[in-house]
C-alpha cells in the first residue's frame, strides 16, 4: 500500500491539487491511479477528488463511464458537473450521452447549458440532427441559455445532414438571441449549403461576415461555390480579397480558381493565376496545369497550348527533364494477382508507360499489378478505363508530382490526348456509307451504392455536363440469324463516365455485350450474344506527347475474346484496320 503524508488523512485538499496538476496535464493514466491509491489507503477521496478524474479524461468516455460507477458504488452523489464532464467525454457516442442526460434528469438534477451543449455535440458527431434539434427545444422550455456552442454544434448537426434551411435559420435564431455567430457557425453553414449544392446560399453567407476576419478554410469554400456556379469573375475577386486581408493563399486556393477560370474559358487570367502562383512560391500541378492548357486550348488552339505545356514543364523540371527518353525494353506480360487476367506491357519510354489493359480488371488493380512486376515501383495513375473496357492505358512511373506524372496529367487535363476506341454496335446507321457523326448531349452521372449511372440530360439541366463524342463506321457484319452489326471506331471529345456507352445507345447502335446501357428484350433484360458475352469496347489508340514534346502515336490490338467475336460474323461491307487485327504500332 502507497504511503501518503500524515496532511493527506486531516485534510483533503492536498490531494485535490496534486489531482489538479495531473488533470491539468491531461495526465488521466496518472491522475486515476492515484485516485485509486487513496482509495486504498483509505483516504476517503469525496466528489472533488472524483470530478477533478472526470475532468482530465477528455474523450476517454468509456473511463468516464467507469469513473462514475466507481463514484456510485462509494456512495458519492453525483452533482451537475460530474454528470455533464461525462457528457462531454462521451462526445462520440451520443446514445451513452443521451442516456447520462436523462439519468442526470431522473436524479432531479437541473442540466445547464454545458450538459445540454455537450449532448448536442454528440448528436453532432454521429449527424443526428433531429435529437439536436430536439435537446434545444427541450432547453428553451426548460429555459436554459443556448450559447455559440450549443447553436454550432446544432448547425454543424444540420449541416452534415445538408439541411441547409434548417442551419441557416439556427444562424439567424443566434442574432435574435444576443448570441455573437463566429467563424465557425458561418464556416458550418457554408458546408451545409455546400453538401445541398445550393451555392448561391454558401456564396450570399459570406457577405454576412461583415465583422469576423475569415481564414483561408472559409475562403476555399466561396471559391468552391463559385466555381459551381461559374462565377470566375467572383472567384478571382475572392482571391485577391484573400491577399489583401493577409489570408495565406494556398495550392487549393489557386487549383479551384484555375478550373473556374478556365471552365468560363477565361484564357488571360489563367495566365495571371499561374504568375502569381509562382510568386506565392507555388507549383501547378498536373491537373492544374492541364486546367489552364485546356483554356489555351480552347480559346487559341493546340500550337498555344502545345507551347504552355512545354513551357511550363521547362519551368517546373528545367533541373531533372533535359535530354531525350530512349525507348526501354518491355517487360512482356505481367501476372495481375489474385485474378486470372494478364496485364501486357506495350509500351515504355523513360517514366512513360503505355500497358495493355484487360476486360474484367480495374484501372487500379492493373496498375498494382505493374507495380508488383517492376520490384514495388511506384506506378501513377493518369486515366482509367472502366473494369469492362479493355485496351491502352497511360501510366507513369514516379509520384504524382514527378515529370511523368505530372506531364501526362497536364496533358490530359489540358485535352490533348486523343484516344479512340473501337466498338462494335448493334444495328446500322441509316443512309448510305460513309457513316460517320457526332453525338453532342449533356450527361448526368450518379452513383447508388458505389455503382455509377449515366444518363442524358436536358441543356438547361444545371447537373448535366457538356459531352461530346465523335464516331464513324468502319464496316458493317451480318450474323448466322440475321441480325447486322457495326464495327465503329469512337472519339470522346469529354471523357464522362459510361458516355461512348450513352451517346452510342442515344443514336440507335448500342454496344454489344452492354449490360447496362445495351440493346434490351421487352422484358428488359439485356441481349448477350453467345460469341460475345462481354462489353465489346477497346481503347485502340492514343496519340499524345512523349517526354521530349514529339508526338507520338500508339495503337493496342483487340485481345483475343474480341478479335474471336468478329470471327462469328460475316463481313458485309468495309473492312478491319490491321492494327486492331494483331498489329501492335507504335509512332509518331
Amino acid at each position: 500500500m502507497e504511503a501518503f503524508p500524515p496532511s493527506w488523512y486531516e485534510d483533503p485538499r492536498p490531494g485535490t491539487r496534486a489531482l489538479s496538476s495531473l488533470a491539468k496535464k491531461s495526465d488521466w493514466r496518472s491522475s486515476l491511479e492515484l485516485l485509486v491509491s487513496m482509495k486504498r489507503a483509505k483516504l476517503q477521496p469525496d466528489l472533488f477528488h472524483h470530478n477533478t478524474v472526470l475532468s482530465s479524461l477528455e474523450a476517454n468516455w468509456r473511463m468516464a463511464i467507469n469513473v462514475l460507477g466507481l463514484m456510485k458504488r462509494s456512495k458519492i452523489a453525483l452533482d451537475v458537473f460530474s454528470y455533464s464532464t461525462a457528457i462531454s467525454c462521451c462526445s462520440s457516442v451520443w446514445p451513452i450521452a443521451m442516456g447520462l442526460l436523462r439519468e442526470m434528469q431522473w436524479r432531479a438534477l437541473e442540466a445547464n447549458t454545458v450538459s445540454y451543449s455537450a449532448a448536442i455535440s454528440a448528436c453532432e458527431k454521429w449527424g443526428c440532427w433531429k435529437p439536436a434539434l430536439e435537446l434545444m427545444h427541450e432547453m428553451k422550455l426548460a429555459k436554459v441559455r443556448c450559447n455559440d456552442f450549443t447553436y454550432n454544434a446544432a448547425i454543424s448537426a444540420a449541416g452534415r445532414a445538408a439541411q441547409w434551411q434548417i442551419s441557416l435559420a439556427l444562424l439567424e435564431e443566434m442574432t435574435s438571441a444576443a448570441v455573437q455567430a463566429s467563424l465557425f457557425s458561418y464556416s458550418a453553414c457554408t458546408s451545409a449549403c455546400q453538401r445541398s449544392e445550393h451555392w448561391e446560399a454558401a456564396l450570399a453567407l459570406f457577405g454576412g461576415m461583415e465583422n469576423l476576419r475569415a481564414n483561408h478554410v472559409v475562403y476555399n469554400g466561396v471559391l468552391s461555390a463559385c466555381a459551381v456556379t461559374g462565377s470566375w469573375t467572383l472567384a478571382l475577386h475572392f482571391l485577391e480579397e484573400m491577399h489583401r486581408s493577409s489570408t495565406s493563399r494556398s495550392s487549393v486556393s489557386y487549383a479551384i480558381t484555375i478550373c473556374t477560370c478556365a471552365d468560363g474559358q477565361a484564357w488571360q487570367q489563367v495566365l495571371d493565376l499561374l504568375r502569381w502562383m509562382r510568386l506565392d512560391h507555388f507549383r501547378a500541378n498536373g491537373v492544374e496545369a492541364g486546367s489552364a492548357i485546356a483554356a489555351i486550348n480552347e480559346a487559341v488552339g493546340r500550337p498555344a497550348a502545345e507551347a504552355l505545356l512545354i513551357s511550363l514543364k521547362e519551368d517546373y523540371f528545367s533541373s531533372t527533364s533535359s535530354g531525350r527518353f530512349g525507348a526501354v525494353a518491355t517487360l512482356g506480360r505481367i501476372e495481375a494477382f489474385d485474378s486470372p487476367h494478364e496485364v501486357e506491357l506495350l509500351w515504355r519510354s523513360g517514366p512513360l508507360l503505355a500497358l495493355l489493359k484487360p476486360a474484367g480488371l480495374s484501372t487500379e488493380a492493373t496498375l498494382a499489378a505493374t507495380s508488383t512486376q517492376l520490384r514495388g515501383a511506384v506506378v501513377t495513375q493518369v486515366s482509367r478505363l472502366d473494369v469492362p473496357t479493355s485496351g491502352a492505358l497511360l501510366a507513369a512511373l514516379g509520384e504524382q508530382d514527378s515529370c511523368g506524372a505530372w506531364w501526362l496529367l497536364a496533358q490530359f487535363a489540358g485535352r490533348l490526348v486523343s484516344k479512340v476506341y473501337c466498338c462494335l454496335c448493334h444495328g446500322e446507321p441509316p443512309g448510305e456509307p460513309p457513316w460517320h457523326g457526332e453525338v453532342n448531349r449533356p450527361l448526368k452521372v450518379t452513383s447508388v451504392l458505389g455503382v455509377s449511372q449515366a444518363t442524358i440530360v436536358k441543356e438547361e439541366d444545371p447537373q448535366g455536363k457538356a459531352s461530346c463524342t465523335k464516331y464513324e463506321v468502319l464496316a458493317t457484319f451480318q450474323s448466322s440469324n440475321g441480325g447486322v452489326f457495326s464495327l465503329t471506331q469512337a472519339q470522346p471529345v469529354t471523357g464522362r463516365t459510361h458516355q461512348i456507352r450513352v451517346h452510342m445507345a442515344s443514336v440507335g447502335l448500342p454496344l454489344v455485350g452492354d449490360r447496362r446501357y445495351g440493346k434490351a428484350f421487352e422484358t428488359g433484360r439485356p441481349v448477350l450474344p453467345e460469341w460475345c458475352p462481354s462489353l465489346f469496347l477497346h481503347c485502340w489508340q492514343l496519340r499524345f506527347l512523349s517526354l521530349d514534346a514529339e508526338p507520338h502515336l500508339l495503337c493496342a490490338p483487340l485481345p483475343p475474346a474480341l478479335r474471336d467475336a468478329l470471327q462469328h460474323l460475316t463481313l458485309r461491307s468495309g473492312h478491319v484496320p490491321a492494327e486492331l487485327c494483331g498489329v501492335l504500332c507504335t509512332g509518331g
